[in-house]
Formats: C-alpha cells, structure tokens, sequence
C-alpha cells in the first residue's frame, strides 16, 4: 500500500485522540504511525477474510442458483 493511502486510512480509522494516546504510550511519532499502519493492515485483511470473501461467495452462489451469468451483469438494464 502506498504511503499517501495508509496515512488517508489511519486519519479515517482513529481519532485523534486514540492516536495522541498511542503516541504517548510508545513515545515516538515514527513508531506510533508504524503500529497503527500494522493494525490497520491486520484490520482490512481480516475484513477481507471474515466479511468480503463470504459475502462474495454467497453473491456468487445466488447469482449461480437464479441462473444469472457474468454476460448477463454486463448488460445495461432496460429503460421502462
């Protein structure tokens, strides 16, 4: 993940007080911004193994069981 993005993604992800918090606790700004990119990478990619891949698989399975094919999410809908 590029820098720019994981900073955009802690300043959304804690508050600034949790961050001022951690801060003190670890005493230095370099390792607080460290251990709050490691939890925030820990955090998505548990996201993604918990929430994302069975929402997928279960759209998938829907999509599978009403005989909905990838050409037929491609088309644009009609107007009525």
């Amino acid at each position: 993940m590029p820098i720019p993005y994981v900073h955009l993604m802690i300043k959304s992800f804690f508050s600034k007080e949790k961050y001022k918090e951690l801060k003190t606790i670890v005493k230095s700004k370099r390792i607080a911004l460290t251990i709050a990119a490691l939890f925030l990478k820990v955090f998505v990619s548990e996201f993604y193994n918990i929430i994302w891949q069975p929402r997928c698989k279960a759209v998938a399975e829907c999509e599978h069981t009403k005989g909905i094919k990838k050409q037929d999410l491609r088309k644009r809908p009609l107007a009525h």
